[in-house]
């Protein structure tokens, strides 16, 4: 057979012989690459269950074959008719089942829409919509979806250019057994050393005022693609990101970021900075005391201070610290002495406060801006220790030790309280937001000493857990729309900013005499 056989063969096709042997090709590849050739077998393979789209009902009969020869399913409580695919973004699907992987394939891999339009032979209005269709999806199982645990759905880190798997390999991304969608595990986080390796370097540029990702190192040859950044939303805890040190970065760099800024994540981190600023706007907290690196030093002088100014029980805590990391009940001088040792590996400050031996916990979110504000519902933590525990907070009620953070505590939402106390909780949580200079979505812990009724401020959570979704849906707001509501808040603080004046045109240098006396003045 000569080298050229194959090709004259295909050049001697009419228009329909070539049609039909370019759609045997193709299928030919998505039975090997996917396992099935149409969606309605992959909802097959995947064991998707009939669902009367009108009626929910699952009690149903075949009634043979649609035009397009899928099988057809009758309702036998409202009498209508459907297909495996009828509830899905797949029913009636003008483009071929080849064509809709290549895109999502190619949409996996940030593959520009124009060049996937080219690729694929598709019209733009047609990749529009269904890129639409696709994520408008993902996120409508977002809050649903279980694939053996939770998975976390994302579009930005689709890595997988597939959305189907051989049903016997246990995949957590792909088409589900009970949904057809797109979805991202978290798997991939579970081994930070092999994440890591896997990982592209990338820094931020700003160019011509527009912040840019790019690669690092750039590329000696070839171009180096560019991802502009239209706003940050740092989910992050902990020292350097939720302490202002990562919101300078960021507007150091010239993007807008969601929550709050620098001043006000930077005292909402330090307790005993927030403390004082809370005192002076006259929203209760408790009193305390703060020791550095330099009071721990001479152990026993600490030892008899705190014991002065405090009855036992204290709680311990580093002063800029989260996630209950340091935190330690003492009941007498020889638990004080090991809680300052455990404050102090994680801290060059510890703060001592009293601790309330009767004590309810209760939470309560805003969101908002200087200007407006709203409070969520309130909740009640349940814990197993007498404060809740980074156990509580991280691993409890967990299966294999993972969990969703503060969203997998046990808690009773709403708690229950009297009106007026929930009220006044709800206006005290505004207040101190407001005091602190927040932005976005904060969670405040507050203390309720069950022995004299009093209420007390115990600390803000300035990217609070989960953005505390929980607590906002239950008064009517969706994670989507708090999510939309957070970058319009980020996105007025900029418009605010850009009308201010940080700086003036003048060269003091130029006006300098140089070798003048020391101090003079300019």
């Amino acid at each position: 057979m000569s080298e050229y056989s194959y090709s004259d063969f295909v050049f001697s096709l009419d228009k329909e012989q070539f049609s039909d042997l370019k759609k045997a090709v193709e299928t030919r590849i998505d039975k090997q690459r996917y396992g099935v050739t149409s969606f309605e077998e992959a909802a097959v393979l995947y064991e998707r269950k009939p669902v009367c789209p009108k009626c929910g009902s699952v009690v149903c009969h075949e009634d043979g074959q649609t035009p397009a020869g899928h099988k057809r399913y009758r309702c036998d409580d409202c009498d209508s008719s459907y297909t495996l695919l009828s509830d899905s973004i797949f029913n009636s699907a003008k483009l071929s089942f080849h064509k809709l992987m290549g895109y999502i394939g190619l949409m996996s891999f940030n593959v520009p829409l124009e060049m996937c339009c080219e690729v694929l032979d598709i019209s733009a209005n047609t990749a529009e919509l269904w890129r639409k269709k696709i994520f408008e999806t993902v996120n409508g199982y977002q809050e649903h979806l279980k694939l053996y645990g939770t998975v976390w759905i994302d579009e930005t880190y689709m890595n997988d250019y597939s959305i189907l798997h051989d049903q016997f390999s246990k995949r957590k991304r792909g088409l589900s057994k009970d949904q057809i969608c797109i979805v991202t595990a978290i798997d991939s986080y579970k081994n930070i050393e092999q994440l890591l390796k896997d990982s592209k370097r990338v820094i931020m540029l700003n160019v011509d005022d527009k912040v840019q990702l790019m690669p690092y190192p750039p590329k000696k040859f070839g171009k180096n693609n560019a991802i502009d950044i239209d706003v940050a939303f740092p989910v992050v805890h902990g020292t350097n990101v939720e302490d202002g040190a990562l919101q300078g970065y960021l507007k150091t760099l010239g993007i807008p970021f969601v929550g709050c800024d620098v001043t006000a994540s930077a005292i909402g981190m330090d307790k005993y900075i927030m403390k004082t600023v809370l005192k002076e706007n006259n929203i209760p907290v408790l009193d305390a005391r703060e020791y550095t690196l330099a009071d721990y030093a001479q152990m026993d002088v600490l030892l008899d201070q705190v014991e002065r100014t405090f009855e036992f029980p204290v709680i311990v805590k580093p002063v800029n610290l989260g996630s209950s990391v340091g935190i330690s009940v003492a009941k007498n001088r020889v638990e004080l002495s090991n809680s300052m040792d455990d404050a102090f590996k994680y801290a060059t400050k510890a703060l001592v406060e009293h601790a309330i031996t009767n004590l309810r916990e209760i939470n309560c979110a805003v969101l908002g801006d200087e200007s407006e504000a709203i409070a969520s519902e309130c909740e009640e933590p349940l814990h197993t220790k007498d404060i809740l525990s980074y156990e509580d907070k991280y691993v409890s009620g967990s299966k294999n030790g993972g969990s969703k953070g503060m969203a997998s505590v046990s808690r009773k939402i709403p708690a229950e309280l009297p009106d007026d106390l929930r009220e006044e909780i709800r206006d005290m949580a505004i207040n101190s937001f407001w005091a602190l200079g927040c932005n976005g979505v904060a969670r405040i812990d507050f203390m309720i000493d069950e022995d004299t009724g009093k209420l007390y401020f115990n600390e803000i959570n300035t990217i609070p857990g989960s953005l505390a979704f929980y607590l906002w849906e239950p008064i009517g707001i969706s994670y989507r729309e708090l999510l939309d509501r957070m970058i319009q808040l980020a996105m007025r603080r900029v418009r605010i900013e850009e009308r201010l004046t940080f700086t003036f045109d003048t060269n003091i240098l130029n006006m300098a005499k140089l070798g003048g006396s020391k101090g003079a003045k300019l």
